[in-house]
């Protein structure tokens, strides 16, 4: 009887970050190439903090997925990436087989953009293995294929990704790195670590009129007050707007019925709006899931930690994870009266990179 050994062609490991819109993507005027109604635009997470670890190998065996450690499907928009990147590379490279096996330190499907990271990181990696070289612009293009929203991963610091009305148009750039405005960090709230019951794919389909009302009358004027706010670093207009959108998103959500927040999700809002009474210092802004991340500056971060965790129920002292953290005896001390249980608050600066090559 003959053993065969399956041989790899090329193996390449990757890391992309995910991202979390203040101005957000929501609504496809094509669902064939996801185009999306609005322009968007996002800060990206810090790389170290929150991300996907990809490992892509071409081989002669089979095609397969591994997802977090277990066999998964490659979907119909997982294989819209594969066959762009295969229409892009030499002859020789078609017949291989791929093995994809991918990763995110945090959770899926939770309204956390892990398929913005995911498919940053999927597109990255296939585009290293097929030796296809374009700019990251265009490859940003192709990673939307998968997900909208994996577009903005593609760069760190502050990103844009147009609309457009094309395929070629509709691609990210990035408007700032990291240090034009490094004093801005977000805190992580996870206050639900469970897979939505309602995708965000689907959920865009509902609702149409209320969708193109939000995208062609109210988005608009927010991108160019917000792109103001970030190039004049006024913090005060940047929370302002991003909680505006936030609840906008949410209004227009929740009037077809689906919810994503939770009943923690608008007690976390209201302390939110407490801690801003005396002068707006951060901002809260939902994706698709209960889980907030809070918009802040890095002399803000102690006295909002502080005032959070007042009320917001931590199961020990690891389950906050700060770039200065707060010592065992004040954290026990705001913890006594705390009554919200929540399973994390984790501080991220934002990132200095898009996906990087391991």
């Amino acid at each position: 009887m003959k053993h065969f050994i399956c041989r790899a062609f090329g193996k390449y490991t990757v890391k992309a970050p995910t991202n979390i819109a203040l101005i957000k993507y929501w609504g496809k005027s094509n669902e064939d190439i996801n185009l999306p109604l609005n322009s968007s635009i996002s800060l990206t997470v810090d790389i170290e903090q929150f991300f996907t670890q990809t490992t892509i190998e071409l081989n002669d065996e089979k095609n397969q997925l591994i997802l977090n450690n277990e066999p998964a499907e490659i979907t119909g928009r997982i294989s819209r990436v594969i066959n762009m990147l295969k229409s892009l590379t030499k002859p020789e490279n078609l017949e291989k087989k791929i093995k994809i096996e991918s990763c995110n330190n945090f959770p899926t499907a939770a309204g956390m953009a892990s398929s913005a990271s995911g498919l940053a990181a999927l597109t990255f990696g296939l585009a290293k293995a097929y030796k296809v070289n374009i700019s990251m612009e265009e490859l940003s293009g192709i990673a939307r294929l998968g997900s909208g929203s994996a577009s903005r991963s593609f760069f760190g610091g502050i990103v844009e990704w147009s609309a457009g009305d094309s395929h070629e148009k509709s691609i990210a750039r990035q408007l700032y790195e990291n240090s034009h405005w490094d004093e801005l960090r977000l805190l992580v709230i996870l206050t639900d670590l469970e897979k939505k019951k309602i995708s965000s794919t689907n959920a865009m389909k509902l609702n149409r009129k209320m969708l193109l009302e939000r995208a062609n009358e109210r988005v608009p004027i927010r991108i160019e007050n917000l792109k103001k706010a970030l190039e004049a670093k006024d913090f005060e207009n940047l929370a302002k707007i991003t909680m505006e959108e936030s609840d906008d998103l949410h209004y227009v959500i929740e009037a077809a019925n689906v919810k994503y927040l939770n009943a923690k999700s608008e007690e976390i809002k209201k302390l939110i709006h407490g801690f801003n009474s005396q002068g707006i210092r951060a901002a809260y802004t939902f994706d698709a899931g209960p889980n907030p991340f809070i918009l802040t500056r890095k002399q803000d971060i102690n006295d909002l930690v502080s005032h959070l965790l007042i009320s917001l129920k931590l199961r020990s002292h690891n389950d906050l994870k700060l770039h200065g953290q707060l010592p065992n005896d004040p954290f026990l001390f705001l913890q006594s009266s705390a009554t919200i249980p929540v399973f994390g608050i984790i501080e991220s600066k934002i990132s200095r990179t898009g996906p990087i090559l391991l």
